[in-house]
Protein backbone atom coordinates (compact mmCIF):
# COMPACT_ATOMS: atom_id res chain seq x y z
CA UNK A 1 0.00 0.00 0.00
CA UNK A 2 1.30 3.43 -0.95
CA UNK A 3 1.40 6.10 1.72
CA UNK A 4 0.41 9.57 0.57
CA UNK A 5 1.04 12.67 2.61
CA UNK A 6 -1.86 14.92 3.54
CA UNK A 7 -0.48 17.69 1.33
CA UNK A 8 -0.19 15.34 -1.69
CA UNK A 9 -3.67 13.98 -1.04
CA UNK A 10 -5.13 17.50 -1.03
CA UNK A 11 -3.32 18.29 -4.29
CA UNK A 12 -4.65 15.11 -5.92
CA UNK A 13 -8.20 15.88 -4.80
CA UNK A 14 -7.93 19.48 -6.02
CA UNK A 15 -6.86 18.23 -9.48
CA UNK A 16 -9.75 15.76 -9.52
CA UNK A 17 -12.23 18.52 -8.63
CA UNK A 18 -10.76 20.75 -11.34
CA UNK A 19 -11.17 17.97 -13.95
CA UNK A 20 -14.78 17.47 -12.84
CA UNK A 21 -15.52 21.19 -13.09
CA UNK A 22 -13.98 21.30 -16.59
CA UNK A 23 -16.11 18.30 -17.69
CA UNK A 24 -19.27 19.93 -16.34
CA UNK A 25 -18.41 23.23 -18.02
CA UNK A 26 -17.87 21.45 -21.32
CA UNK A 27 -21.22 19.69 -20.93
CA UNK A 28 -22.93 23.01 -20.19
CA UNK A 29 -21.32 24.56 -23.28
CA UNK A 30 -22.75 21.76 -25.37
CA UNK A 31 -26.29 22.43 -24.22
CA UNK A 32 -25.96 26.16 -23.50
CA UNK A 33 -27.56 27.59 -26.62
CA UNK A 34 -30.86 27.12 -28.34
CA UNK A 35 -31.40 23.73 -30.04
CA UNK A 36 -30.95 25.43 -33.43
CA UNK A 37 -27.44 26.50 -32.41
CA UNK A 38 -26.23 22.95 -31.74
CA UNK A 39 -26.23 22.01 -35.41
CA UNK A 40 -27.33 18.86 -37.18
CA UNK A 41 -23.97 17.04 -37.03
CA UNK A 42 -23.45 17.64 -33.32
CA UNK A 43 -27.04 16.63 -32.59
CA UNK A 44 -26.55 13.34 -34.47
CA UNK A 45 -23.37 12.75 -32.49
CA UNK A 46 -25.23 13.29 -29.19
CA UNK A 47 -28.09 10.99 -30.18
CA UNK A 48 -25.63 8.31 -31.37
CA UNK A 49 -24.01 8.37 -27.92
CA UNK A 50 -27.35 8.10 -26.14
CA UNK A 51 -28.44 5.25 -28.44
CA UNK A 52 -25.18 3.34 -27.84
CA UNK A 53 -25.45 3.78 -24.07
CA UNK A 54 -29.04 2.49 -24.10
CA UNK A 55 -28.14 -0.58 -26.21
CA UNK A 56 -25.17 -1.47 -23.98
CA UNK A 57 -27.17 -1.10 -20.76
CA UNK A 58 -30.17 -2.99 -22.14
CA UNK A 59 -28.16 -5.98 -23.37
CA UNK A 60 -25.78 -6.15 -20.39
CA UNK A 61 -28.68 -5.98 -17.93
CA UNK A 62 -30.93 -8.55 -19.57
CA UNK A 63 -28.55 -10.86 -21.44
CA UNK A 64 -25.13 -10.53 -19.80
CA UNK A 65 -21.85 -9.03 -20.99
CA UNK A 66 -21.04 -11.37 -23.92
CA UNK A 67 -21.06 -10.35 -27.59
CA UNK A 68 -24.39 -11.14 -29.31
CA UNK A 69 -22.67 -11.96 -32.61
CA UNK A 70 -19.86 -14.37 -31.64
CA UNK A 71 -20.77 -15.08 -28.01
CA UNK A 72 -17.10 -15.46 -27.07
CA UNK A 73 -15.72 -12.05 -26.12
CA UNK A 74 -17.05 -9.36 -23.83
CA UNK A 75 -19.26 -6.89 -25.66
CA UNK A 76 -17.90 -3.36 -25.63
CA UNK A 77 -19.67 -1.57 -28.50
CA UNK A 78 -23.23 -0.99 -29.64
CA UNK A 79 -23.54 -2.71 -32.99
CA UNK A 80 -25.94 -1.76 -35.81
CA UNK A 81 -27.48 -4.78 -37.55
CA UNK A 82 -28.28 -2.52 -40.51
CA UNK A 83 -25.36 -0.05 -40.79
CA UNK A 84 -26.17 3.53 -39.84
CA UNK A 85 -24.73 4.82 -43.12
CA UNK A 86 -27.72 3.33 -44.95
CA UNK A 87 -29.91 6.13 -43.71
CA UNK A 88 -31.52 7.68 -40.70
CA UNK A 89 -34.69 5.57 -40.90
CA UNK A 90 -33.26 2.79 -38.69
CA UNK A 91 -30.15 4.53 -37.36
CA UNK A 92 -31.54 4.96 -33.84
CA UNK A 93 -34.08 2.14 -33.89
CA UNK A 94 -33.44 0.07 -30.75
CA UNK A 95 -34.32 -3.14 -32.62
CA UNK A 96 -31.37 -2.36 -34.92
CA UNK A 97 -28.83 -2.52 -32.09
CA UNK A 98 -27.12 -5.25 -30.10
CA UNK A 99 -24.06 -5.48 -27.85
CA UNK A 100 -20.98 -6.71 -29.72
CA UNK A 101 -17.23 -7.04 -29.32
CA UNK A 102 -14.89 -4.78 -31.30
CA UNK A 103 -13.64 -7.58 -33.67
CA UNK A 104 -17.22 -8.41 -34.73
CA UNK A 105 -18.03 -4.73 -35.22
CA UNK A 106 -14.92 -4.21 -37.34
CA UNK A 107 -15.33 -7.51 -39.23
CA UNK A 108 -18.87 -6.63 -40.26
CA UNK A 109 -17.68 -3.49 -42.00
CA UNK A 110 -15.39 -5.55 -44.25
CA UNK A 111 -17.69 -8.55 -44.93
CA UNK A 112 -21.29 -7.34 -45.16
CA UNK A 113 -22.57 -10.34 -47.14
CA UNK A 114 -21.06 -12.89 -44.73
CA UNK A 115 -22.51 -11.05 -41.74
CA UNK A 116 -25.96 -10.75 -43.37
CA UNK A 117 -26.23 -14.55 -43.31
CA UNK A 118 -24.97 -14.54 -39.72
CA UNK A 119 -27.55 -11.91 -38.75
CA UNK A 120 -30.36 -13.98 -40.25
CA UNK A 121 -29.18 -17.06 -38.34
CA UNK A 122 -28.81 -15.17 -35.05
CA UNK A 123 -31.67 -12.68 -35.04
CA UNK A 124 -34.13 -14.24 -37.45
CA UNK A 125 -35.21 -13.29 -40.95
CA UNK A 126 -38.19 -11.28 -39.67
CA UNK A 127 -36.04 -8.94 -37.59
CA UNK A 128 -33.47 -8.40 -40.33
CA UNK A 129 -36.11 -7.88 -43.03
CA UNK A 130 -38.23 -5.48 -40.95
CA UNK A 131 -35.21 -3.22 -40.53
Amino acid sequence: MVQVSKKDFKAIMAKARLRKVKRLAKRKELFAGKPEEIGRTKLKWIIDGLWATYIKLRDMTHLGPLCRVCGKEEGTVAYHIVPRQRGDAVRWDTMNGVLACAPCNFGEKNNRSLYREKHINLFGLERVECL
